[in-house]
């Protein structure tokens, strides 16, 4: 864990002024983009670790085992890997990951055996898989996933022994569910769920 930790760590403190030039991206790496891409937001899970790039695209690496990379498959990478573009937002949990595109759809892959990806089941998944429209923020704990929707109401679905989605029992969901409205803000822990009205 204190490796992963490190390693999420050197990733933010590489990224944060890099940029990538062209001579060092592949064809299918360069997208049509400018010659110079710098990073513009990082996320990383337990093991895995993704970029938004200033062009939008996302790149991924680490640990696969339960597709959280969404490269279709659930091969590991030791280097970055593009993913998609459109990506504005990227938020990773231990096992699964959840990615905010431009036009605020929310998608997600990995890990679901909580239904925490909120797709009406409870199968894992290798790629990205849209889960709502109209997204503002994506929070999410260990495997429990709550969403801050464009106006304002919270939507919250996945593991639920610790009470962490606010609903009157301790049940787990495999679908977004109503939680509440006017909320401003929302921030996950491991078992719970903070917000801000």
């Amino acid at each position: 864990m204190a490796r992963n930790m490190w390693l999420c760590l050197v990733l933010c403190f590489i990224f944060s002024g890099c940029s990538v030039s062209k001579e060092d991206q592949s064809p299918q790496e360069d997208h049509g983009q400018s010659p110079t891409v710098k990073v513009r937001t990082i996320g990383c899970g337990n093991a895995h670790s993704f970029v938004i790039k200033s062009d939008s695209s996302l790149w991924a690496t680490g640990d696969n085992v339960w597709g959280q990379l969404g490269t279709g498959d659930t091969s590991s990478r030791n280097l970055l890997t593009w993913i998609t573009n459109e990506a504005k937002a990227v938020v990773c949990s231990i096992s699964y990951t959840l990615v905010i595109k431009n036009d605020d759809s929310l998608w997600g892959t990995g890990y679901n055996g909580y239904g925490q990806l909120g797709l009406g089941n409870y199968y894992d998944q290798n790629s990205l898989q849209r889960i709502s429209n109209n997204v503002e923020k994506v929070a999410c704990g260990y495997a429990h996933t709550i969403v801050l929707m464009k106006d304002g109401s919270l939507w919250g679905t996945g593991y639920n022994s610790h009470g962490q989605l606010g609903i009157s029992n301790i049940n787990y969901t495999n679908m977004l569910i109503l939680l509440t409205n006017d909320v401003q803000d929302v921030a996950c822990g491991k078992n719970s769920t903070m917000i801000l009205m």
